[in-house]
């Protein structure tokens, strides 16, 4: 009957210690689920700051081609008014003051020297029209190529970002393999 007994209580130890391993078990298997579920988290966020990022991404693109057709456009307009200013400084030079004051002087009346300086007041109201669209054309370029630039900086920097974030997502799949 002892020997049953010791026999019984070394079963009862191997049974505690079992069950001590069991709940040792049971602790890391809630741990390393905790763990799965936490890295499984941070995935999640990355995957959704890595989705907002080729959102932005895709709306600086699109904002940059825009601007870049801006720009075109204002070349394009500024060509057409260098065309016209050229145009206009040669014949000022061509003709020099002395054309206006000739265009002046060949009316034949009064009435005909009134009509001829509203003409040569239009023609330099018309000049200097050309000239200040002509500037604000140039500031207008000069503003979307600075807002260009930063954009085409804030994509760069996005770009870096989103490279980043998928190495970090690479690294917690890592993680959980």
């Amino acid at each position: 009957i002892e020997a049953h007994k010791e026999k019984i209580g070394q079963v009862q130890k191997e049974i505690k210690r079992s069950q001590a391993q069991i709940k040792v078990m049971q602790r890391k298997e809630r741990l390393l689920l905790d763990q799965l579920d936490q890295m499984e988290l941070q995935l999640q966020q990355f995957r959704q700051k890595l989705e907002n990022r080729r959102r932005e991404r895709a709306v600086l693109r699109k904002e940059i081609r825009l601007k870049q057709k801006q720009i075109n456009d204002l070349d394009h307009e500024m060509d057409n008014l260098r065309i016209l200013l050229a145009q206009r400084l040669e014949a000022l030079y061509k003709f020099g003051r002395q054309a206006y004051v000739n265009l002046l002087t060949s009316a034949r009346d009064v009435s005909g020297l009134q009509q001829q300086w509203v003409y040569l007041r239009a023609i330099a109201e018309q000049d200097s029209e050309l000239i200040r669209s002509f500037i604000k054309r140039q500031r207008q370029e000069e503003e979307l190529v600075q807002g260009l630039s930063s954009r085409e900086i804030e994509l760069s920097k996005l770009m870096a970002e989103i490279s980043q974030q998928q190495k970090e997502m690479e690294k917690v799949k890592g993680q959980q393999v």
